[in-house]
């Protein structure tokens, strides 16, 4: 819903239900399943709402926002471990089962836009988000505020946007792990009392390490810039467009061409890739086999 009172225009949104981003296709360790998700009921107290203060001048525009809620991507928590011998014909295995768990959220946001003559045009943005008690909840991200300052400029046939991103974590520490890994091999023995403990804790890290890597809070500060360009060409019924994205702090990189054509005024094909790149611990490193794609788009508007 929106209120439009110029220049300004009110704007909000409820969400009764939560939804879950869904997560690519992982390779997971040997023994390590996904359980039941730990989601928030379809309830009032657990909707979320948002609200945007927009100002609308001739020479920049310029906009609040406020959200609580829970964040679409959850954490991961521990639901179950069990500890024994790997022996199918008596029905035993270990097992790491892994819950998705969900975490409310605030995140405060500011965003204004300009032009510069008839040149170039210019965006920046910030957004500070707070996750509910953060300390006692190892699958939420710490505080981080987040910033976006960009350009655009058309050369005839052609349009190019750049950006450049940070990110800063507050109260940022480096989440290790274990010392050997997500080596899930040492469950499939005898244990003795006390070792459950100990491999509890053992799991309890390497979650920790891959949180950390799911909300991109590898590093206290980071910096990340993404270029767009697209050329027009046979009449602007046939678009070529390359978006590349890289993190100078994590090394972490995507590439993503694409190739459109108009077959009609209300129909549209395409036909891309989306390719991801990383170093070990990051999360591109471990989504990059997965994810790297080709596809192939058709699109109607009616």
């Amino acid at each position: 819903m929106f209120v439009r009172l110029a220049p300004v225009r009110l704007e909000g949104v409820w969400l009764p239900s939560y939804a879950a981003t869904t997560l690519p296709a992982l390779s997971l360790p040997k023994y390590v399943t996904f359980g039941d998700p730990t989601f928030p009921r379809p309830e009032v107290k657990n909707s979320l709402g948002a609200v945007r203060a927009h100002l609308e001048l001739a020479a920049f525009e310029m906009s609040v926002s406020y959200l609580n809620g829970y964040a679409p991507l959850p954490g991961l928590t521990l639901a179950n471990l069990l500890i024994q011998p790997d022996n199918p014909a008596l029905g035993q295995r270990p097992a790491v089962v892994l819950s998705r768990t969900a975490y409310r959220h605030q995140v405060v946001g500011f965003d204004f836009s300009t032009t510069i003559g008839t040149w170039v045009a210019l965006r920046a943005e910030a957004a500070y988000r707070r996750p509910y008690d953060h300390q006692n909840r190892p699958y939420a991200p710490r505080p981080d505020i987040q910033y976006v300052l960009g350009a655009d400029h058309t050369f005839g046939s052609v349009s190019v946007i750049a950006q450049y991103l940070g990110r800063y974590t507050f109260n940022w520490e480096k989440e290790h792990g274990t010392r050997s890994g997500p080596d899930t091999e040492i469950l499939d023995v005898d244990y003795s009392d006390g070792a459950y403990n100990i491999a509890s804790g053992l799991a309890q890290q390497e979650l920790a390490k891959y949180n950390q890597m799911l909300f991109s809070q590898t590093a206290r500060l980071q910096h990340l810039a993404t270029t767009r360009i697209e050329w027009l060409l046979a009449h602007d019924t046939l678009s070529l467009s390359v978006l590349g994205f890289r993190n100078f702090t994590t090394e972490e990189w995507l590439v993503a061409p694409k190739i459109g054509y108009r077959l009609s005024d209300s129909m549209i094909t395409y036909v891309g890739a989306e390719i991801f790149s990383g170093p070990a611990g990051t999360l591109f490193g471990m989504i990059d086999q997965s994810m790297s794609a080709g596809y192939a788009e058709l699109r109607a508007t009616l």
